[in-house]
Formats: structure tokens, sequence, C-alpha cells
């Protein structure tokens, strides 16, 4: 057990890019349990999610990437991933 989300949400960055969206996802719900005020790991999870084509656990990720930023910039940027997923469920 590593207590460090940090290196939970590495790990997970690297399956990510590799293309391993199950192992990704482990690896970020992990990093989210240790700190669920990380929305960088809520991020991580909408796009590996979506990458499966799980649209609806993208959506719920993003909103809860949204709901734990306060930066205006970052914030901007949520809302416009989550309008562009409607948009796609159109």
């Amino acid at each position: 057990y590593d207590p460090s989300p940090f290196n939970w949400f590495k790990s997970a960055t690297v399956a990510y890019k590799r293309g391993n969206f199950e192992e990704a996802i482990g690896a970020y719900e992990r990093a989210v349990i240790i700190a669920p005020y990380l929305h960088e790991a809520r991020l991580g999870l909408a796009k590996s999610y979506y990458q499966m084509g799980r649209t609806v656990e993208a959506e719920q990720q993003l909103k809860a990437a949204l709901e734990n930023t306060a930066v205006p910039e970052t914030k901007w940027l949520y809302r416009a991933k989550l309008n562009a997923l409607s948009q796609e469920a159109l």
C-alpha cells in the first residue's frame, strides 16, 4: 500500500499513455480514495472512461473534477469538456 496519491497518479498516467485504461482507472481511483480533492485524478478518470466509451462515468468524473478545483481557468476548461461531451451525446 502506498499512501501517496501522487505515486498512484503517476502510475495511472503511465498506464493511460500506454493505452492500459483499466489499469489507469484502478490507479486513478486509488489516488482519489487517498485524496478526493485531487481534481487532476478525476480528470484522468474521465479521460480513461471516455477512451473506453463509458461516457456516463466520464461525465460524472468531469463534474467531480470541476467541483474540486478553485482555479478559474481550470473550471472553464472542465466546463468546456463537459459541454463537448454533452454535445457529442446528442
